[in-house]
């Protein structure tokens, strides 16, 4: 009685051990399905942030340029004397800013200047960590590679894995 007692104590271990590779294989691979969707999207957030920033430049560029459009039909409309007249006016007063605008126009370019530093920053900080998100597949490797069928797991649960402290039992 006390042997089949010890038999079916084995193989129930075995059993369970057995289970414990199979849920050890599985999180295994749902990690790597995880890591690379995580990955997937932080490259596609990159890409939309790049596409963004080129048309936000664009635009600012397209600005730039019908202003002066407009600049130059003014002056074409109202004849080249007195538009240069006006626009000599102008240019002089445009020249002299108010001190109010002058300070509300540096912090404007500060601020720019910031929000790109930022943003540089945390491209940088995003690439940094993908580069450790690499590093980490390569030390979160298992020391043995998972079974390649369930009945390897099996076999491993019943017999032992043949990295597995065997506290003094013969291997089989």
């Amino acid at each position: 009685m006390a042997r089949i007692k010890a038999v079916i104590n084995e193989r129930r271990l075995a059993y369970e051990g057995a289970v414990k590779l199979v849920e050890k294989q599985r999180e295994y691979l749902e990690n790597e399905k995880v890591l690379q969707y995580e990955v997937a999207e932080h490259k596609k957030e990159r890409k939309y942030l790049m596409r963004r920033r080129e048309h936000v430049a664009r635009q600012r560029e397209a600005r730039r340029k019908k202003a002066e459009e407009e600049k130059e039909a003014k002056r074409v409309k109202m004849g080249m004397r007195e538009a240069s007249e006006e626009l000599n006016e102008a240019n002089r007063e445009e020249d002299k800013p108010k001190e109010s605008e002058r300070k509300a126009k540096r912090e404007v370019e500060k601020g720019t200047e910031e929000a790109e530093v930022k943003e540089t920053e945390e491209v940088l900080a995003l690439d940094v960590q993908e580069e450790k998100v690499q590093e980490v597949e390569v030390v979160e490797e298992p020391s043995t590679p998972p079974p390649a069928r369930p009945v390897d797991t099996v076999a491993a649960g019943l017999f032992g894995d043949p990295t597995q402290k065997t506290k003094g039992r013969r291997r089989p």
